[in-house]
């Protein structure tokens, strides 16, 4: 065949994966909700969910800045069932989502030079406020804007990602619960509140139309569709009434002496109190599905605010037919009941938060708003997202399901197939065969930012919490560290060695698998993976590794379970299609001679699942690394998929060559002759930072060397691990000025990694993501 005929196929055949990638992406925008069978009208709503229901108050809110992508990827991976944004409208008709229309609390609007003559007072829902207001900004100027936390001195753990996100509209957060149905294999729901509903209607904004038409474009149109929509007003759940037969729920404020606004402003005399009555009850659910109490409706808190005696509200409301779901449960002692405070006497001190959760419970309730939905799940029960059968066998052995339908599974996985890098993988090889030009990784933002173990600097490592994250930060990669289990399955740890990343310790079962073990030459002491099978280590839940330095995220310890390679692929597959971008895999093999000893070899293994998924090609958005030599050799012949040669210290032999004659060192392999050798087996370098830019007597930076230019004259890119923000990493002169001494405290990375980039690299691995590529700036990605 003639080169142009070859070549006319090749780009036909990648038109036609684009096309698939398009298709993928409506599918996951637009598809209905599963067929429901004849006798649907007798179904118990919700019923494909676990009860009561777990519903994650505008995300992972305790974790991460509310009303972010983040908070709410956060929230879907802690097992979350529904996802709660609370909405409001732009100026050009765009709902986003914001506790308030107000922005100076949630953004950093007031740092906007350009936006200083939109500070202003005026009246909402019958109080004034001064500030700046979403109705005063177009979309495009709010997404300038990025978000910070609501309330700092209770949550200053969240302050870290100050600055990580934009505010999100309400299409992007159906597009990101969507595709991370996809990921987590089950389903999962949306329950938006309508914020200020009398107001944004007088500014001819009204949200009510066109929130419904989004959803129904979007797919939810039936009461059985996994969608709530709530108000504190009465009106407008009225009108909503005759426009959707979604699901409504009636708001109840915590002052039940109020009126709802809108009953305010004509003049009803209705109260929160009168309609908490079983006849005001009943009236409700001539309209709503469901009431949103505070919880101290169900529960009032006596004199020394301890929890009192429940009262009827729950039994009234079901009477009336209606749901109970209160709001708002949160873990910090400011918000707990005294006599479930810890004995820490801070504010932001987390308490027994599973005391509170267990007294509503007995109460009776249907699900609750929570902001650290992880507690509730640990509380409600155990929940396994493998099962093969939905079963949930009451609320305290909760199993999650159904799975996803296998015809929309099927629509994925054939339209993603190639999706990865925009061209079949047999494309890929064909076009290398005619050795079209095609630059590496241009579909990402340079220099590359791979998310070091997800963003580890902010949740447990190796998550599925912290790989989200690092992706919806803006990260171009992901990179799982991974290991093997006792029956030969992949899995995501820093080490094989469990005791620092995991509870096992905390589990009697496993006390007799404690053990002293050599690995790569060094005695160890604990718990390892290859004693484990992949089910026992499901039992286990990942903690936070470096506990003394990064003490914001224990507050998440238990809230995950180990992954798998394949649920971090899954993952991954979801988000790319949410935020309509490739998303790449950069997976470590470690320790590969220790494990071949055990007869538990991962190279064939990690080149199987890799390419079972469609990663195939040296164009595909997939690095796999080793400190080892040996094995990256072997994977040469294996695939096509590039490799990445890891850097220890200069001194050390890679483990694989200790035994070898003249065994080289990595200070050796640094060389301009080492690195040409490197380059006959691997694509990229990833070296300590130090490798580049050393330290000084003083931990200051020093003088870059010559490696970035050797590496690139050997035609090898260079990606040097690991960026951190907190002092204890960074060099003295980034220290934070205010807290030089303090470990913990965040210092200047932008720094260190502007004085990298100055150096040629084309990469880094950082456990804070969002901070390089918000150095990055200026970058537009390309899309699927």
């Amino acid at each position: 065949m003639e080169r142009r005929t070859v070549l006319l196929s090749v780009l036909l055949l990648i038109g036609i994966a684009g096309l698939s990638a398009a298709i993928a992406i409506g599918v996951i925008r637009s598809r209905p909700e599963p067929t429901e069978t004849s006798d649907s009208h007798e179904k118990e709503y919700d019923s494909e969910l676990c009860h009561p229901l777990l519903i994650a108050h505008r995300g992972a809110s305790g974790y991460v800045p509310e009303h972010t992508l983040g908070a709410y990827a956060l929230a879907a991976s802690m097992g979350s069932d529904y996802l709660e944004p609370d909405v409001v409208m732009t100026k050009d008709g765009h709902i986003i989502a914001r506790h308030d229309n107000e922005l100076g609390l949630t953004t950093n609007v007031a740092e906007h030079p350009e936006f200083a003559s939109r500070y202003r007072t005026q009246m909402v829902d019958g109080r004034q406020v001064s500030g700046w207001f979403t109705e005063d900004f177009t979309l495009a100027e709010i997404k300038t804007l990025r978000a910070i936390e609501r309330i700092p001195e209770i949550r200053p753990g969240n302050t870290r990602m100050d600055g990580a996100f934009d505010v999100p509209t309400m299409q992007e957060i159906i597009d990101l619960t969507k595709g991370l149905e996809v990921s987590l294999n089950r389903r999962i729901g949306i329950y938006p509140e309508i914020k200020h509903g009398t107001h944004f209607q007088r500014l001819g904004l009204a949200m009510e139309r066109p929130l419904v038409d989004l959803l129904h474009k979007n797919g939810y149109t039936r009461p059985e569709s996994l969608i709530y929509i709530q108000s504190f007003e009465v009106s407008n759940l009225r009108e909503l009434k005759n426009m959707t037969d979604l699901r409504l729920i009636q708001l109840f404020a915590g002052n039940s002496a109020l009126p709802p606004f809108d009953q305010y402003v004509q003049g009803t005399g209705l109260t929160y109190a009168q309609m908490a009555t079983p006849e005001g009850l009943r009236e409700i659910a001539t309209y709503a599905y469901a009431v949103g109490p505070d919880k101290g409706y169900i529960i009032p808190r006596n004199a020394d605010h301890t929890l009192g005696t429940p009262t009827s509200f729950v039994q009234d409301a079901h009477a009336a037919g209606l749901k109970v779901h209160p709001y708002t449960f949160r873990s910090e002692n400011v918000y707990l009941p005294a006599e479930y405070r810890s004995a820490d006497p801070s504010p932001a001190a987390l308490g027994d938060a599973a005391g509170e959760y267990r007294a509503f419970l007995a109460a009776g309730i249907d699900g609750l708003f929570t902001d650290h939905p992880d507690d509730f799940a640990n509380v409600r029960g155990n929940t396994l997202w493998h099962d093969d059968d939905f079963t949930c066998v009451a609320w305290r052995h909760c199993r999650v399901g159904p799975k996803m339908d296998l015809h929309l599974r099927t629509w994925i996985v054939l339209c993603t197939l190639g999706v990865a890098f925009g061209v079949p993988p047999k494309i890929v090889e064909t076009t290398e065969s005619i050795n079209v030009t095609l630059e590496y990784d241009s579909q990402f933002c340079h220099p590359l930012v791979i998310g070091h173990r997800g963003a580890s600097g902010y949740a447990p490592e190796h998550t599925l919490g912290s790989y989200a994250l690092a992706a919806l930060m803006g990260a171009d990669y992901v990179e799982p560290d991974l290991v093997m289990t006792k029956d030969k399955r992949l899995v995501a740890r820093h080490d094989n060695e469990l005791g620092l990343t995991t509870d096992v310790s905390l589990h009697p079962e496993f006390a007799d698998r404690y053990t002293n073990k050599t690995i790569d030459g060094k005695q160890l002491t604990g718990w390892f993976t290859e004693d484990f099978t992949l089910a026992e280590l499901k039992t286990l839940r990942a903690v936070e590794r470096i506990a003394d330095i990064r003490p914001g995220n224990s507050r998440m310890d238990g809230a995950f379970q180990i992954p798998t390679f394949q649920e971090i692929i899954e993952l991954v597959k979801g988000l790319e299609s949410s935020q309509n971008r490739i998303i790449g895999l950069y997976p470590e093999i470690k320790h590969s001679s220790y494990f071949e000893s055990l007869g538990l070899p991962m190279e064939q293994l990690v080149v199987d699942i890799l390419h079972s998924y469609g990663y195939q090609g040296s164009h595909a958005p997939v690095y796999i690394q080793s400190f080892e030599i040996n094995n990256l050799k072997k994977l040469k012949r294996m695939t096509g998929i590039r490799l990445l040669q890891l850097y220890d210290s200069p001194d050390m032999i890679p483990y694989d060559q200790i035994e070898q004659e003249n065994a080289p060192t990595y200070a050796s392999m640094a060389t301009p002759e080492g690195l040409a050798e490197v380059a006959k087996y691997a694509y990229a370098v990833g070296p300590d930072k130090s490798y580049i830019i050393p330290r000084d007597a003083e931990n200051n930076l020093g003088e870059p060397t010559s490696f970035v230019q050797d590496a690139h004259e050997a035609g090898l890119k260079v990606h040097p691990y690991t960026f951190r923000a907190e002092n204890s990493f960074l060099p003295k002169d980034c220290h934070n000025k205010m807290y030089p001494n303090l470990p913990s405290a965040l210092g200047n990375l932008g720094a260190e990694i502007t004085a990298y980039f100055n150096a040629g690299i084309d990469g880094l691995f950082s456990d804070q993501p969002d901070i390089p590529v918000r150095i990055r700036t200026g970058c537009v990605r390309n899309t699927k």
